[in-house]
């Protein structure tokens, strides 16, 4: 499935390169906060899909499901 382009919102000073890796992390993170629970395998698939931390995947959900936007 090709990943949704999102378009940079105007009147935020983000580089290209910081949005696109927003709207990476999104396209993984989305699905899995739709989940009531996530569990660890999935939680170190998508730290290692995305060459971060369980604990930082883990606050970047917490985060997702508060306010689900591209950030």
């Amino acid at each position: 499935m090709a990943a949704e382009i999102r378009p940079k919102p105007p009147l935020l000073a983000v580089s290209d390169a910081d949005w696109a890796e927003a709207v990476q992390r999104e396209s993984v993170l989305r699905p899995l906060s739709i989940q009531p629970r996530v569990g660890l395998p999935a939680a170190l698939a998508v730290a290692s899909a995305l060459g971060l931390s369980k604990p930082r995947i883990y606050g970047l959900l917490r985060t997702f499901r508060a306010n689900p936007v591209t950030a």
